[in-house]
């Protein structure tokens, strides 16, 4: 079947028409499409990680609810050994000359100034205070070492900031000289209930 000149060129019109109209879908719907597909995929991957975490939060529930009536009960404890805020210089004064009965004679303390009430610092709506004891002595290098060490590990609510160490020219029996030290003491204190 032969086709006239003109039927011929309409075929190729419609042709030609038919792929640029597949072509303009492609472009326009479809790969619109695809692009929209690959986001909802990624939107689907962050949607599950959630959901898997949050069914992995249910699962460890109970033993996060444990933990958190263990730190809770651990920290009511520790905030029992702590200064209280009613009379902070008698109870850190009571509190260091206990500490200082195995350190007698060789850890002298002459001063103990009142207390610094400060804030910590630190970390915002932090529920603790801070009291700050400066306190003078003297004593052995070797006993004033000691005496530093056994305090911040017996107590671990006291912190020793700005030690100043000085010969304080005290001759002792042994012959050995006594240096004359300043610290400060930093201490936590519980919050009125």
């Amino acid at each position: 079947m032969k086709l006239s000149k003109e039927k011929q060129q309409q075929l190729i019109a419609i042709v030609i028409g038919t792929v640029v109209v597949v072509v303009a879908l492609w472009f326009l719907v479809i790969s619109g499409q695809k692009t929209k597909m690959a986001k909802l995929d990624v939107e689907i991957g962050k949607a599950t990680k959630i959901v898997s975490d949050g069914r992995k939060d249910i699962q460890l529930k109970d033993w996060k609810q444990q933990i958190y009536g263990e730190r809770t009960n651990k920290l009511a404890e520790l905030e029992v050994s702590m200064m209280p805020t009613n009379d902070v210089y008698s109870t850190f004064r009571t509190t260091l000359n206990r500490f200082r009965a195995p350190f007698a004679g060789m850890v002298e303390i002459t001063d103990v100034s009142k207390e610094r009430i400060a804030p910590l610092g630190m970390l915002p709506n932090f529920p603790y205070a801070t009291a700050i004891f400066t306190v003078r002595g003297t004593a052995h290098y070797h006993n004033f070492g000691r005496f530093l060490a056994e305090l911040e590990t017996s107590y671990p609510f006291y912190r020793v900031q700005s030690v100043s160490l000085n010969a304080s020219g005290l001759e002792v029996a042994d012959g050995g000289e006594k240096l004359s030290f300043e610290i400060d003491i930093v201490t936590l204190i519980k919050p009125s209930p």
